[in-house]
């Protein structure tokens, strides 16, 4: 099972967006999920996305990161 974040914004600023993803929101994530298998019959392997948008101009730009982070 694939659990995707999707962060987007214009162009412009220096921070990478994908580093945009709080400690917190990893944790909440994380927590949610976790019950989610855990009370799940099926035997789920469990991955963490992020897909990034990107506005330059008229350019948009899509980027996905598989395996963003690890928890189980």
């Amino acid at each position: 099972m694939a659990i995707v974040e999707g962060k987007s914004r214009k162009a412009g600023f220096f921070k990478k967006i994908s580093e945009e993803i709080s400690t917190k929101k990893i944790k909440l994530l994380t927590m949610e999920i976790n019950h989610f298998v855990e009370k799940s019959d099926d035997d789920l392997e469990v991955r963490f996305d992020v897909i990034t948008v990107i506005q330059k101009d008229e350019k948009i730009e899509v980027e996905h990161f598989e395996n963003t982070f690890y928890y189980f």
